[in-house]
């Protein structure tokens, strides 16, 4: 999953998170790579809170919302974490997802209010 997120500053730069290894006994990973386009380098993220695969990521402002996947047993996730870009750290946003699989289409509440996402 990966997304554009936007710093205070106005920098932005690309988020690559969790993903699949076919290669590992642990198939979900939960690595992050952050993409700066001005210096044209590749760093190391703080690590997902665990390893995830198969998510929905969704820019909004300076934050960015990796949604759903498959956790390391293999098995869907509800759960819904947020990528603050000012300082690097993960929060847990939400694990009550809602899909609605013939609109392919799931909304988690996010401090009382429900946050879309098409996919």
């Amino acid at each position: 999953m990966c997304g554009l997120v936007t710093r205070a500053n106005g920098d932005k730069f690309v988020v690559v998170a969790g993903g699949r290894n076919e290669a590992l006994t642990i198939k979900q990973l939960d690595v992050v790579e952050v993409f700066d386009p001005h210096a044209r380098r590749w760093s190391a993220g703080r690590a997902l809170p665990h390893p995830l695969g198969q998510a929905v990521g969704v820019p909004f402002g300076r934050r960015l919302a990796v949604v759903g996947g498959k956790g390391s047993s293999g098995k869907w996730l509800q759960t819904a974490y947020i990528y603050n870009a000012e300082t690097g750290e993960w929060e847990l946003a939400g694990d009550r997802l809602r899909w609605n699989y013939a609109g392919r289409t799931a909304a988690f509440p996010v401090k009382s209010a429900s946050f879309p996402v098409c996919g």
